[in-house]
């Protein structure tokens, strides 16, 4: 058995290297072969790996991601525009403050290379979207490059690789303080959306998940100052962890919530106020951002359907206030959910906040296959199967879809996806949410 435990971490390493390396976006019918692949493998790890496997098997997901560092991420683009937000600040320039477009057209002093880059970039016609603390660190790894695009990637994913051993690592200890098994780890540890995502196509998850595992261990600590630093500064790499204030706000009394509010807003609005200091910059990025979630749509489920019914008339107007319904509705749930239970145990309070997350970016305009990564972490702490279905589900469509030309079409597969999900959960999950 044990010899079959140790095939599977080398088939599983074997196939990852293989696609990360190899596969290109276009090559369909291969990538669809490696990701079943990879869920087959994973799947018989959680079911044959035991806690007396934790300690060589988590070195060996370790090494998985470090042998990820180099391979290029064919299957995003965002990296492109990682290297140029970089390079921007390089040379001076605030990446909030003018569009590639604008800076090309504008005969403004560019960077080495920078024609060649913005040819590669997906929306060189907005300014950026990632938050301060990316920024950051976008600008630190263009500027230890010296302009070589390749070494900036390579430093940026060793960042994000970097995170997610310090975030096994504080998995390991909570599931030891929760008197959970070691072996859960291996949800998130194997799980191929994570490594694919975070650690393959670089996606900034990786360091947003880890800094909140940080904030939560402290919080678990009851150590409020370092918890509150490291929430805000998880909230500045990615804006998702916001939707937990309420789960905070509500178990806290009032006067660690004046603390928490002091401080949580000092430090976000420092973090922003180094790129974001003047109201033309702060109107530039909150426009850019309801746009992006309010205009743009893609891989959506609830806003889809919905929104197909309004009228055309009543359109784009109907669809920005659909979204904003869409999504007000799950954290409203969620903030009386949180203050109605806000005795109960925390661990006992995890499923029903992924089971609200879940809701929450369902009801998104936009929802990518890396959203999904926080509630696979969150499954280590609470066994919901229909979250690693939808992980699956994720990464397949993340490949199928994107050969679909036909709307319709392309929203029928997601939605059918969707709804084996919803039928696993009831018949498997749904216990967790009433007790």
């Amino acid at each position: 058995m044990k010899n079959t435990k140790y095939f599977l971490v080398v088939a599983y390493a074997a196939i990852t290297a293989a696609f990360s390396y190899f596969v290109k976006p276009t090559y369909v019918y291969i990538s669809i072969a490696a990701y079943a692949g990879l869920f087959a493998i994973y799947f018989s790890i959680l079911k044959f790996f035991d806690d007396k496997d934790v300690q060589w098997a988590l070195y060996a997901a370790i090494f998985i991601r470090l042998m990820l560092i180099p391979s290029f991420p064919n299957f995003s683009s965002e990296i492109w525009r990682y290297v140029w937000d970089g390079n921007l600040q390089a040379i001076g320039f605030n990446p909030y403050s003018l569009t590639p477009k604008d800076l090309m057209d504008g005969g403004l002093n560019t960077f080495k290379n920078s024609g060649n880059l913005f040819h590669l970039l997906n929306s060189p016609r907005e300014i950026s979207l990632f938050p301060p603390l990316m920024q950051g660190v976008f600008y630190l790894c263009a500027k230890a490059s010296l302009g070589h695009f390749r070494l900036a990637i390579l430093l940026m994913k060793s960042v994000l690789v970097i995170s997610e051993i310090i975030s096994l690592s504080i998995i390991l200890k909570l599931l030891q303080k929760f008197s959970l098994p070691a072996k859960n780890i291996f949800w998130y540890a194997f799980n191929p959306l994570v490594i694919v995502e975070l650690s393959g196509n670089a996606h900034f998850e990786a360091l947003m998940l880890c800094l909140w595992l940080v904030a939560f261990q402290y919080y678990l600590e009851n150590k409020t100052f370092r918890a509150t630093i490291f929430f805000a500064l998880s909230i500045a790499t990615k804006i998702f962890p916001i939707f937990l204030l309420p789960l905070i706000l509500c178990r806290n009394k009032w006067k660690q919530n004046l603390k928490f509010a002091v401080l949580f807003s000092i430090i976000t609005g420092l973090v922003f106020f180094l790129y974001i200091n003047d109201n033309m910059l702060r109107h530039a990025y909150s426009t850019e951002l309801q746009q992006y979630f309010n205009q743009f749509e893609f891989n959506s489920f609830l806003f889809y359907w919905f929104n197909s019914l309004i009228p055309t008339s009543l359109q784009p107007t109907g669809g920005r206030l659909l979204s904003r319904i869409l999504v007000t509705i799950p954290f409203l749930l969620f903030v009386y959910w949180s203050w109605k239970n806000r005795q109960e145990s925390l661990q006992n309070f995890l499923p029903k906040v992924v089971i609200f997350w879940m809701l929450f970016l369902l009801s998104f305009t936009v929802i990518n296959a890396w959203y999904i990564t926080p509630l696979v972490l969150l499954a280590v702490f609470v066994p919901l199967q229909s979250i690693l279905l939808f992980s699956a589900f994720a990464m397949a469509n993340l490949v199928i879809a994107q050969q679909v030309e036909n709307e319709i079409l392309k929203h029928s597969i997601n939605s059918f996806f969707l709804l084996i999900v919803g039928l696993i959960f009831f018949k498997k999950d749904f216990k967790l949410l009433k007790s």
